[in-house]
């Protein structure tokens, strides 16, 4: 991506985020102003709401991406004690992963380690198809432009089963 498109990107996104923020501002503001019409306390109670709301809102993302596992980057020499311990590592994140439960991987061999990359690129590919299946029925279908970008946005959630 060029340094130009970049930059436009990310003054459009600096932008948008501060228009939804002077929104969500005034909107507040008058929810608090209405309620405190009402009664005073009820004012107190939406504007102690709305900030704990709002803090949520801003904090469950930040913790959700400081809760992320650091990226694991193999070192060059494959016969360090570095790739070793990359293997190692990788082999536990690996056998965490859900889609690989009750299949018997040694996730400290490599070729272990590949076979078990090699039935997650398997399964990988039968939800490609499946939800591909999907949004090619439903935009078959479909006359509205809006439904058929519904469907693709939830189509990974649809299960239509395998046979």
């Amino acid at each position: 991506m060029s340094k130009t498109f970049k930059f436009l990107l990310s003054s459009i996104s600096i932008v948008i985020t501060i228009l939804i923020a002077v929104f969500a501002i005034n909107q507040t503001s008058q929810v608090i102003l209405l309620a405190k019409e009402i009664n005073p306390d009820l004012g107190n109670g939406a504007l102690y709401f709305f900030l704990f709301l709002y803090l949520i809102i801003i904090l469950i993302p930040i913790y959700l991406f400081i809760r992320l596992p650091k990226p694991l980057i193999p070192p060059e020499d494959m016969l360090s004690e570095k790739y070793g311990l990359f293997i190692k590592k990788f082999g536990k994140r690996l056998s965490k992963n859900k889609n690989l439960r009750g299949f018997e991987y040694d996730f400290t061999k490599k070729d272990s380690i590949q076979k078990a990359l090699d039935h997650l690129e398997l399964k990988a590919n039968e939800v490609i198809k499946e939800s591909a299946g999907v949004v090619f029925l439903t935009t078959a279908i479909s006359q509205s432009g809006r439904l058929d970008g519904l469907t693709v946005l939830i189509a990974p959630d649809f299960d239509i089963g395998t046979p």
